[in-house]
């Protein structure tokens, strides 16, 4: 009988979980003091999982006690030489991960041996975790100052590795709530849609940073977590990188027969018998690496790829898949500290599974993933340019001649500029479904990814065909004044209208505190506004664009138009239209006024009251140069509102502002007046607007557009 077992005492099974920290241990106690509560086996893996976090630990102590040996960022920015910088970079990184291995060490040992969580443990304990993780994030802060000052070294000593464009750091996408970003990481698993993650991240982004030291507790509590809940176990093959938005598909990846040679944790535990080392803390560190290599390799790895896949797949898919491997590539070349790291890699797999690559880094790299529609969106552009030459039917000859050159990365390459060339229809398409779903109102994000008016058309012709949401100002719950049919029809006909503004429903006329000039009588003031819509068109000479611009010349009765060409000279404007009443020309004002004095007894000045001439107090013109602060024209300052649509463009076009002459209108009104004008000028269209030859010719022009950019 085993020493500490009393007479007449039931065997006790083992107190303690499996691998999987669900199932608990079925075989006897024998081991264990002052009574048995361990089965051999589990008795070694708990004196062993001490001893190493107990060793951890003296290292901890050791660094951080009194004397604390970390330097300074000012000591660090003084730093010049490489090869010591690295070096002290390790130094460092040794005392990172033993603050991580006593961290990993003390959770596992609370929940497999003690069957508690993290909040059941003692005050000791906790106390203790609680400064470990604080620790951890100042020097896990430390470590990436000393990384990336080893980058800027590395770059000053190869120039020609250097990127000719720069990539934001991740300090600027940050925030200090810990446990906001591990509830709400994708590495988390959830039942929130990706438009509710795009919602979170979009959040970080206006809010402030997301340091990578703070995601760690979700990657590395989601190891536990996603053995807790099988029942979300995809069965489907193993997912594309792009499509990975939950710890749930690490797990479903992790199990997938596609990378037979990396093994699991439950798979390395059947050799633990035989074993006399137990090392719990770096099995599991080494399964995190693998389970991050198995979901970076499908679209790294074409192989493995293929064999996933299938060898007759999808044009698309395999040009998607190559569109992440350049995309990731980017990402390690432009992060100086994942950059630092893969000097001198073969292979992503020799990156991921090196000593210097950590949990911090494979964060930061995630976090810039999931962010390529808020941060990385010209990135994500110019991969897929790379991966469309890649594929069977693609033109890797366009990219021989661009200046700088190509960068190789590990076992691939990446062109080392921007792209100047127009994105053809397929590339578009490609581009607006990997991004799926996009969010409501980010036109102008896709305005800046264009080179010339002719991926602005192309852009603007796939979004009128459902791959993007309309812009909020287009949409009215009454549908007689809902505006998205003829936004459509103006951008399949290459009129980009970027903003409409509605005027007021009936005109107003309000007391003033003015004395008037006769007894009895008071000032009143009477304001008037109307609708109007600004875009632009093809700055070049083009037939189709003139013979639109002259079809609202043509009916000076419904449109007052100014137009601004940006290669014309200094304050040259085009302004045409403006009938006023059927008979003469006149400047109208978007707002106007006039005062007149009416009889104090009168509770609204009647028809028979002289109001006098109105007077603009904004013209149309200052609808584009307007200087008041309060209301400034769209050409004044435009960068004056988030979401400017021709903020980031990079092309010259030719502006209009389409304002009604009838005041009082809804802005719906120029809409459907405009998008005739735009049928009209293409010959879909004759005479004057009826709901009926709007249908039919806006329906041809539709079919027309589809067949050119889908065939």
């Amino acid at each position: 009988m085993p020493k500490g077992r009393g007479k007449g005492r039931t065997p006790a099974t083992c107190r303690t979980l499996q691998s999987d920290e669900i199932t608990r241990c079925t075989k006897l106690a024998t081991h264990g003091k002052p009574y048995p509560n361990r089965c051999q086996h589990h008795h070694e893996q708990y004196c062993a999982l001490t001893k190493a976090y107990k060793e951890a630990s003296d290292i901890v102590n050791e660094i951080l006690g009194p004397n604390d040996a970390l330097p300074t960022r000012s000591e660090i920015s003084q730093y010049n030489d490489y090869d010591a910088t690295m070096e002290k970079a390790r130094w460092v990184r040794q005392y990172v991960e033993a603050i991580r291995e006593e961290i990993v060490g003390r959770k596992l040992h609370h929940r497999r041996f003690f069957l508690k969580n993290t909040l059941s443990v003692d005050s000791g304990h906790r106390l203790r975790l609680l400064n470990l993780e604080k620790q951890q994030r100042r020097t896990a802060n430390l470590l990436d100052a000393i990384e990336r000052r080893a980058a800027d070294l590395y770059a000053e000593q190869h120039p020609e590795n250097r990127p000719l464009t720069p990539w934001p750091h991740i300090e600027e996408l940050n925030t200090e709530n810990v446990l906001r970003v591990a509830e709400e990481s994708m590495f988390a698993p959830s039942v929130r849609s990706q438009s509710d993650i795009e919602e979170v991240y979009q959040c970080r982004c206006q809010e402030g940073q997301i340091k990578t030291t703070d995601c760690m507790d979700a990657i590395q509590s989601a190891d536990l977590s996603a053995e807790q809940h099988p029942e979300n176990e995809s069965l489907t093959p193993l997912p594309h990188i792009e499509e990975l938005n939950t710890e749930n598909d690490l797990r479903a990846v992790e199990e997938s027969t596609l990378a037979p040679s990396v093994r699991s944790q439950s798979d390395i535990e059947e050799d633990w018998d035989t074993e006399e080392d137990i090392d719990l803390v770096g099995t599991k560190i080494r399964q995190q690496k693998e389970r991050l290599l198995r979901v970076l390799n499908p679209s790294h790895n074409h192989d493995l790829f293929l064999r996933q896949e299938g060898e007759d797949i999808d044009p698309s898919v395999d040009i998607i898949r190559n569109t992440s491997r350049q995309y990731a590539l980017r990402i390690i070349l432009h992060e100086p500290i994942l950059s630092v790291k893969a000097i001198g890699k073969a292979s992503l797999e020799d990156l991921i599974l090196s000593p210097d690559f950590s949990l911090e880094d494979a964060a930061r790299f995630f976090i810039l993933f999931e962010l390529r529609f808020e941060v990385g969106l010209s990135w994500w552009k110019e991969s897929l340019m790379e991966a469309s030459a890649m594929g069977p039917d693609g033109d890797i000859g366009r990219f021989a001649s661009i200046p700088g050159g190509r960068i190789r990365i590990l076992d691939g390459w990446i062109c080392n500029t921007h792209h100047t060339k127009s994105m053809n229809n397929e590339e578009w398409r490609l581009l607006l479904k990997s991004l799926q779903p996009i969010p409501k109102n980010v036109e102008h994000n896709f305005v800046r990814l264009c080179n010339d008016f002719k991926d602005l058309e192309t852009f603007l012709s796939f979004a009128a065909l459902g791959m993007i949401k309309s812009p909020s100002h287009l949409c009215n719950v009454d549908p007689e004044l809902d505006c998205r049919s003829f936004w459509n029809t103006m951008s399949m006909s290459g009129v980009a209208v970027a903003d409409s503004v509605t005027s007021s429903s009936s005109a107003l006329a309000v007391p003033r505190k003015h004395p008037a000039t006769r007894p009895g009588f008071c000032t009143w003031e009477e304001i008037e506004s109307r609708s109007y819509i600004f875009g632009a068109v093809r700055n070049e000479n083009h037939a189709l664009t003139q013979r639109f611009l002259n079809e609202l010349g043509c009916r000076p009765d419904l449109f007052y138009v100014v137009t601004r060409s940006e290669t014309d000279p200094a304050g040259k404007l085009e302004v045409f239209g403006g009938l006023d009443d059927g008979y003469s020309f006149k400047a109208l004002g978007q707002l106007q006024y006039r005062r007149y004095e009416a009889e104090a007894s009168l509770s609204y000045p009647d028809g028979w009251v002289d109001r006098g001439e109105w007077q603009i107090g904004r013209s149309v013109v200052d609808i584009l140069y307007g200087t008041d602060p309060k209301d400034l024209g769209y050409l004044t300052s435009p960068s004056h509102a988030a979401g400017y649509f021709f903020r980031d463009k990079q092309f010259p076009v030719k502006y209009f502002v389409v304002m009604d002459v009838q005041p009082h209108r809804h802005v719906s009104h120029v809409f459907k007046a405009v998008a005739w004008a735009a049928l009209r000028a293409q010959g879909l269209a004759f005479g004057e607007y009826s709901e009926l030859e709007y249908t039919r010719a806006s329906n041809a022009l539709y079919q027309r557009v589809e067949k050119e950019r889908l065939s």
